[in-house]
Parts: structure tokens; C-alpha cells; sequence
């Protein structure tokens, strides 16, 4: 069972899933009743998870650190109430705790912002960069036709990521406003794309479209910490 603080995360998650980067077990999909999004995380208490299946005994929890100053200290702001959290072998912001019959983990996302801020759109950013230009083209390619006519260079790939990357930021930033969240860096890729879609669609395209063209690795270089959670959720193991 995954429980993330927003869609974003969950439909990466279900991507990676979906491509055996996160295996060896059923990932549960969401309903009405029980939709895996959850805002506060406070809200998951002794009460809540008692009022679940007696079967769903692995947990996995994704959340910002935000502006906290480590994971460790949005643990203890927002998490405590379960237990004692220990934290997993060499990742920091990697948490994990027995909660009786149940085996918790907890991903705190801390990719950098430029305000400072720590969240999972920066993940997706991160990868954008390692792939750089050959991330661009995958993307390029699965553009609608007529978005893909208008490109005046056989080359526009490798336009397309500056202006995502460099070009739409740096024009913020020199007209005094410069974009402060990961998320608003993602858009400006998305605006260099002309793609009129959420941050949440993209981000599930994104690692989609470098999985399916050879850069795998690079994904489970930027999602390593998240694998680890989940192979040692799956595992039952809690160092």
C-alpha cells in the first residue's frame, strides 16, 4: 500500500511499478473510498490504519520534507505519533518502523528547490537534467503532429531543453521574478514542450518515455532511495 502526499508521486510510484523498477509485489490502486492521496499525514494514525484490511501489512509513505531542516525532523514533526522511526541503512531521508502487526516505510522527498524548499517535483528535474537533450527528444516524439510540424530545425530537441531548462527561467529570473519551486521549473518545460497538460501528466510521460528508450538506469539512479524503501517494505526488513 502507497500513501503519498499528492498525485505526482503516486503516479510516478505506479510508473515505476508498472515497469518493474518497483517489483515483487501488487501495488493496491486506488477507489473512491480509499484514494492513496493523503494531505496531512498526521491523519494516519493507530484509528486509521486499524480501519483497513487486515491483509495490507506493508506500507510505503512519500512525502515532502518542505522546509524542514533535515528528514529527520519532518519525521519527528509529523510522524511521530506512530512510533519510533529508525532510519534505513545509508539513506537519510529513508524512515521505517514496525507499527504491531504492520511494516511502515517513509520516503521524505528532499530534492532541492531554488528557494530552498524540498519536494518530489525536484526528482523529476534531476532526471530531466541527467538525460538532458536525449530526454527532450523522447519527449519531442511523442508530441502531437501538428506541434511537431511547427519545428523549424531537425536539432529542436536540443532547443526545446534550453529553453525549458535555461532559457524560460533565466528570462523570469533577468525580469526580476525569478520562479522560486521545482514545480514552476517543470512548467517552464512543459511551456518549451507547448504542451498544454498538469505537472502530474508530465511527470508520469517523463519517466515513461526515458524508461522506454534506454535510460533506465539513469531513472534508478534519481529514484534510489525510494527503491531501497521499497525493497526493504517488500522484504519486511527494518535495519
Amino acid at each position: 500500500m502507497v500513501y503519498c502526499e499528492g498525485p505526482t508521486e503516486w503516479y510516478v510510484v505506479r510508473k515505476l511499478w508498472e515497469d518493474n523498477v518497483l517489483s515483487g509485489a501488487e501495488l493496491i490502486q486506488p477507489n473512491d473510498a480509499d484514494p492513496h492521496i493523503i494531505n496531512n499525514p498526521r491523519s494516519i494514525n493507530t484509528q486509521f490504519l486499524n480501519n483497513l484490511p487486515t491483509t495490507w501489512d506493508k506500507f510505503l509513505l512519500i512525502y515532502d520534507q518542505e522546509g524542514q531542516p533535515t528528514p529527520q525532523d519532518w519525521i519527528n514533526t509529523n510522524l511521530s505519533h506512530l512510533g519510533r522511526w529508525t532510519m534505513a541503512g545509508q539513506h537519510n531521508n529513508v524512515f521505517c518502523l514496525r507499527h504491531y502487526n504492520r511494516l511502515i516505510y517513509a520516503h521524505i522527498n528532499d530534492a532541492l528547490s531554488p528557494n530552498g524548499y524540498k519536494d518530489f517535483d525536484g526528482y523529476l528535474l534531476n532526471l530531466l537534467n541527467i538525460v538532458g537533450t536525449n530526454a527532450a527528444q523522447a519527449l519531442f516524439n511523442r508530441l502531437p503532429a501538428y506541434i511537431r510540424r511547427a519545428a523549424t530545425s531537425s536539432n529542436m530537441h536540443s532547443t526545446i531543453h534550453q529553453m525549458g531548462i535555461q532559457d524560460i527561467p533565466s528570462l523570469m529570473s533577468g525580469n526580476g521574478f525569478p520562479i522560486q519551486r521545482s514545480k514552476g521549473l517543470i512548467y517552464a518545460y512543459i511551456t518549451s514542450l507547448q504542451l498544454s497538460k498538469s505537472h502530474v501528466w508530465f511527470s508520469e510521460r517523463l519517466v515513461d518515455a526515458c524508461l522506454q528508450n534506454g535510460y533506465t538506469h539513469q531513472v534508478k539512479q534519481v529514484f534510489q532511495p525510494l527503491i531501497y524503501a521499497w525493497n526493504n517494505l517488500i522484504n519486511g526488513v527494518c535495519p
